[in-house]
């Protein structure tokens, strides 16, 4: 899933820097500078607070003078990109261990923000002209966080791989020798693109690792992963769904958006050690032995298991059109 909200102030922005899920100690992951305008800014490597920091104020982040023109009360600050995998993915990933899923992941999320980037633009104004100028140049930061919120049953998170890729709202303009702030609606018009091009690319990884997956109508599962574990840790969606169903909200979209809104505080007083115990006490012996075994035959025959590549792109696609009245059509 890819859902791309807007950033509408810096403390907003800054909070992604904070909820990191520190409590996992050596298994948090660092959020790192991506993009060819994070070169332009001498950006590289791990986030440093006080540079993210600068760049949500529209500041340069080593001179402090400020990036672009603009600087109105009502700046958007930029855009966060929110890429998540599905369930049985996370339970692979944090339950049974495999870090693989995790490689795959980021690097299916880099590809696709390489596609992103290559689609950068920003409004030309000047000498009367009213225009889109393609830029191909963004700065952005990925936070990846492996849990979700506790639930209203649970104070306990579970496993829930995504990544908050905050895309700064600077790019430099070659022509003019400006940075500007980026043309956003370039940026939601394409998400169904994106999206279905994440999914693409996560899909043949997950095979390439040597799992078989399961295509549904909107996403797939990694095939062994049982119905029953699959609810037993997605006690948030089974409670938004409950919520929704209370309002009479049915459109997907709308759904993510009270996701966000009806968040509980995270749990920081339990270890990592502390959380795989509590999920395992939420599934079978049987389950946990179905769970290992995948991960065996996974192991012992990677890249046994592939569908046609373009069969990922194309179930993903087709349901992205379905939900949208407008995508731009890509080549």
């Amino acid at each position: 899933m890819l859902r791309v909200t807007t950033i509408s102030n810096a403390a907003s922005a800054e909070s992604y820097y904070s909820q990191a899920d520190y409590y996992l100690d050596e298994e948090a992951v660092p959020a790192r500078w991506h993009g060819q305008a994070a070169v332009l800014l001498g950006l590289q490597g791990d986030v440093a607070f006080e540079h993210f920091a600068s760049l949500c104020r529209n500041q340069h982040p080593f001179t402090g003078q400020r990036v672009t023109e603009a600087m109105r009360a009502n700046r958007r600050v930029g855009f966060d990109m929110t890429f998540s995998v599905s369930k049985s993915l996370s339970v692979m990933h944090s339950l049974v261990g495999d870090d693989r899923i995790l490689r795959a992941f980021r690097e299916s999320v880099h590809e696709t923000m390489q596609l992103v980037e290559a689609d950068a633009a920003v409004r030309v104004r000047k000498d009367g002209k009213n225009e889109d100028r393609q830029t191909n140049n963004l700065v952005y930061a990925d936070f990846v966080h492996q849990l979700s919120r506790p639930s209203a049953e649970s104070s306990t998170p579970s496993p829930h791989l995504h990544a908050h890729v905050v895309v700064l709202n600077q790019s430099f303009d070659p022509v003019e020798g400006v940075w500007k702030a980026i043309q956003a609606a370039t940026l939601k018009t394409n998400a169904p693109y994106y999206q279905a091009a994440f999914r693409a690319s996560l899909a043949q990884k997950i095979q390439d690792l040597g799992y078989r997956i399961t295509v549904s109508s909107n996403d797939f599962e990694i095939t062994g992963v049982s119905p029953n574990v699959i609810r037993a840790f997605s006690p948030r969606t089974e409670e938004i769904n409950r919520l929704a169903k209370q309002l009479g909200i049915t459109r997907p979209e709308t759904k993510a958006k009270l996701g966000t809104t009806s968040r509980k505080a995270k749990n920081w007083h339990l270890n990592w050690d502390q959380l795989k115990n509590d999920w395992l006490a939420r599934i079978t012996h049987a389950d946990i032995q179905t769970l290992y075994r995948t991960y065996e035959t996974a192991i012992a025959s990677p890249s046994r298991y592939t569908l046609n590549p373009n069969k990922p792109f194309h179930f993903a696609l087709e349901h992205s059109l379905e939900r949208q009245s407008v995508v731009t059509e890509r080549n």
